[in-house]
């Protein structure tokens, strides 16, 4: 019992938390992405003025399957 919950431990330690970043190409390009700042890159981060938060953005958008009604470059 307690070799399987130090195995479960050792997997857990071993794991790699990573993010996947949005492509976001048309935010790149578009004049409505958020300013960059010291700190953030607003297109990198598909932060615009058009929607008050990334998550109100269709995930389309985001990976770029979706044209966004916004785009304007």
């Amino acid at each position: 019992m307690h070799e399987q919950i130090k195995e479960k431990q050792d997997l857990k330690a071993n794991e790699k938390w990573t993010g996947v970043r949005p492509s976001a190409k048309q935010c790149k390009k578009c004049i409505h992405a958020l300013k960059d700042t010291k700190f953030t890159i607003g297109a990198e981060k598909a932060n615009c003025d058009m929607f008050i938060s990334p998550d109100d953005k269709s995930p389309g958008i985001l990976s770029d399957e979706v044209e966004c009604p916004y785009l304007e470059e």
